[in-house]
């Protein structure tokens, strides 16, 4: 069963306001795939996306499917068919062979594509896994402080956006309630 067909049958559940997909691969996106979501109204305008980095070099070394133009690309195609939606991405830091030149291609661009929100990460070795056993690791220290560095230059973009919202009124569904704070997310 296509995604598509997947998120279309889900929308007709009575009771199920809003769609969010999440974790999504960058090879996913396609024109057919966005115009058969765009079409369906509890669709939100929020994509999360499963980047891990927008260097190809570190692209390549982690065996992925696509560019960092594939990536840009595929976020342009997003917002042709959701102009005002919230974009985030999970990215790693530090995988083995990363250099500062490399940490530094992923930084510009998530700051380009003006994300909403990077759940950015160090790389932590994994026992069985090729990467675990690859030459070149990174020191730990320099990926905690790749790290902080990505989630700082990225939370400019989140706090731009977030302040075009100051003075509109939006609809909010509450997820939860903390210290009698209602917590949730808009549309968007």
């Amino acid at each position: 069963l296509p995604l598509h067909d997947l998120i279309k049958r889900l929308s007709e559940i009575d009771g199920l306001e809003r769609i969010r997909l999440g974790s999504l691969s960058p090879n996913i996106i396609s024109e057919k795939f966005l115009e058969q979501v765009s079409a369906i109204d509890k669709v939100m305008p929020h994509f999360h996306l499963s980047l891990q980095s927008c260097s190809d070099k570190i692209l390549k070394l982690m065996k992925r499917p696509y560019s960092k133009q594939n990536i840009i690309d595929k976020v342009d195609l997003i917002r042709k068919y959701f102009p005002n939606c919230m974009l985030s991405a999970d990215i790693i830091v530090g995988f083995p062979g990363e250099d500062e030149d490399d940490y530094l291609e992923t930084e510009s661009a998530l700051v380009e594509l003006n994300l909403f929100h990077v759940h950015a990460f160090p790389y932590s070795e994994r026992e069985g896994t090729p990467a675990a056993t690859m030459p070149y690791s990174v020191d730990k220290k320099i990926r905690a402080e790749r790290n902080t560095r990505l989630i700082n230059a990225c939370a400019r973009n989140k706090k731009a956006i977030l302040d075009s919202f100051v003075g509109n009124t939006v609809s909010i569904l509450i997820e939860k309630i903390v210290n009698d704070v209602c917590i949730g997310h808009s549309g968007e």
